[in-house]
Parts: C-alpha cells; sequence; structure tokens
C-alpha cells in the first residue's frame, strides 16, 4: 500500500467525496523521525495534523514532578492533529517517536485553505471527529462499551445538543419525566436522593 493509498482509507477522510478526499491526500507532505525525536509536544500550538505511514510513536502526558505518563501508541494509519486544528486547541500531548518514524503531514495553512475551499470538508471533519470523540467516551463505561460502530454513528446522527449547566444549576430532579441521557464532556455533576 503507498502512503496516499493510506491517506485514502484513512478514517477521518472517509465521509469525503472522491473530489475533496483527492485534494486533502494531494496536499500532505512526507516526512521522517529518527528514534527518540518529539514529533509534537505538550501545549505547544498545534500547527499540523500527522498520519503514521510506518514506525511507532508513543503518546505521553506530563504528569506531576515531570513525570511522563503514557497514554498510547500511535502506529500505521494512526492520525492526530486533526482535532486539535479544528478547534484552535494546542497540542494535548507529547508524540514521541518510539523507532523510526515516517509519517504525513498536513500543514495548518494549507487545512484551513482547503476548509476555506470546501466548507463540506469542515463539516465531514466535524463529523468523524465527533465520532471518535463519542467512541473514545464509551469506551470508558461498562454500559456503552460494547456498542457497534453503527449505534454510535446513529447517535451522532441523531445530532446530539450541546447543553452548559452553570455552577449550582439543577439539571433534573425528582418527580420530572424520563427524559434524555446526558453525556457529561467537562465539569462534575454531583446526584442528590431527596427523602420523603
Amino acid at each position: 500500500m503507498s502512503d496516499r493509498n493510506l491517506l485514502d482509507e484513512l478514517p477521518i477522510l472517509q465521509f469525503l467525496s472522491d473530489s475533496a478526499r483527492a485534494l486533502v491526500v494531494r496536499s500532505f507532505v512526507a516526512t521522517s523521525y529518527p528514534f527518540g525525536k518529539v514529533i509534537v509536544e505538550e501545549g505547544a500550538p498545534t500547527d499540523a495534523m500527522y498520519v503514521i505511514v510506518s514506525g511507532r510513536a508513543r503518546v505521553l502526558k506530563q504528569g506531576e514532578r515531570g513525570v511522563e505518563i503514557p497514554l498510547n501508541m500511535l502506529t500505521t494509519g494512526d492520525s492526530f492533529g486533526e482535532i486539535e486544528l479544528l478547534d484552535g486547541t494546542p497540542r494535548p500531548a507529547t508524540v514521541r517517536a518510539s523507532s523510526e518514524v515516517l509519517a504525513l503531514r498536513l500543514d495548518r495553512s494549507v487545512f484551513q485553505a482547503l476548509l476555506d475551499v470546501n466548507p463540506d470538508i469542515r463539516t465531514y471533519l466535524e463529523l468523524q471527529v465527533k465520532h471518535r470523540r463519542l467512541q473514545g467516551f464509551f469506551k470508558n463505561f461498562p454500559a456503552f462499551s460494547k456498542l457497534p460502530p453503527e449505534a454510535v454513528v446513529g447517535m451522532i446522527l441523531a445530532d446530539l445538543t450541546p447543553v452548559t449547566a452553570e455552577a449550582g444549576a439543577t439539571i433534573f430532579k425528582p418527580g420530572d419525566p424520563a427524559g434524555p441521557l446526558y453525556l457529561i464532556e467537562q465539569g462534575r455533576v454531583a446526584l442528590y436522593s431527596v427523602e420523603k
């Protein structure tokens, strides 16, 4: 499989039309990293997205007292950085080559130009990012961890509605009719039992 064929199969590009996908694929540039080289650093501005063509790279988070916490291992076909490019957020973790790594890189300026020329690319990438986040979220909860991919896609297509609750606000109370399922993305929620 050639580098470009790998990109054609990249999950984040699966919803794009053939012409839009071809445009994105042509915009990637090959780059290599020796063993031990930091590819991206936690907290740095996100300047590109990457797809691993060959080799392995470790995802690390900075812990207390400077201790690195390993989070994940990236291998052929894995991508990173696209969520941060869409959101405009800094790198959430460091990625370091654990072997010699060949990667394809898509710079922020090219990424943004592609979105400007073809707004459908943004729509499709946002849908894929939402899918990836939900899959990651569901893997952490036994009740949802066995959901088949089509069920997750069904929830995405059902268009989950973001809700923001201020500190101290009541989301629901005893006696309320059965309502929606809430997925907490940020913050904390306290549950209280009201005794009669």
